[in-house]
């Protein structure tokens, strides 16, 4: 795909390199130019072998019913913590898999969170917390301080397992 936009980008110099395509796809997830929720979805399906649903399906996105979310973890503002944010899910009541990638280490995390933990965050987001050097803050801080769930609770312990 060379065209005006990819030119300007990165240039003939850069679209003419050879790269291995793992160095491919780490630039472009770099760049922000993968939409890795729909590499989750996708990956998901693959291992599981369920079917994922039409993207006009809005109530899930696989044909059993699972709803897949995605997160990257990123430097706050003020550069104290790192924050992955799950968005979107005002019309979902099952167990959400989840996928959150901390950018700064490359690691993933999964999660299956149950609706009884996010029901009263639908119209929000879903928060994990990280320190600045990219390691996970499984506990609050200021225990009590937050009403929010702590969703590191909801942490599973590989892929294998969020696709059970």
């Amino acid at each position: 795909m060379v065209n005006d936009l990819t030119v300007t980008l990165f240039g003939e110099q850069a679209l003419n390199q050879k790269m291995t395509f793992k160095d491919t796809l780490s630039l472009l997830q770099e760049l922000d130019l993968i939409n890795v929720g729909e590499l989750a979805e996708k990956a998901v399906a693959k291992k599981t072998g369920i079917k994922q649903a039409s993207r006009c399906q809005t109530a899930y996105d696989l044909e059993n019913g699972w709803e897949i979310k995605h997160g990257q973890a990123r430097a706050n503002g003020k550069n104290t913590q790192r924050n992955a944010y799950v968005a979107g899910m005002r019309n979902k009541t099952g167990t959400l898999r989840v996928v959150i990638t901390e950018l700064l280490t490359g690691k993933l995390y999964f999660f299956k969170v149950p609706f009884r933990a996010y029901k009263e965050c639908r119209d929000s987001s879903l928060q994990w917390v990280f320190e600045t050097d990219g390691s996970p803050r499984r506990q609050f801080i200021k225990p009590g301080a937050s009403t929010r769930p702590n969703f590191w609770d909801y942490e599973v312990a590989s892929f294998d397992e969020l696709c059970s």
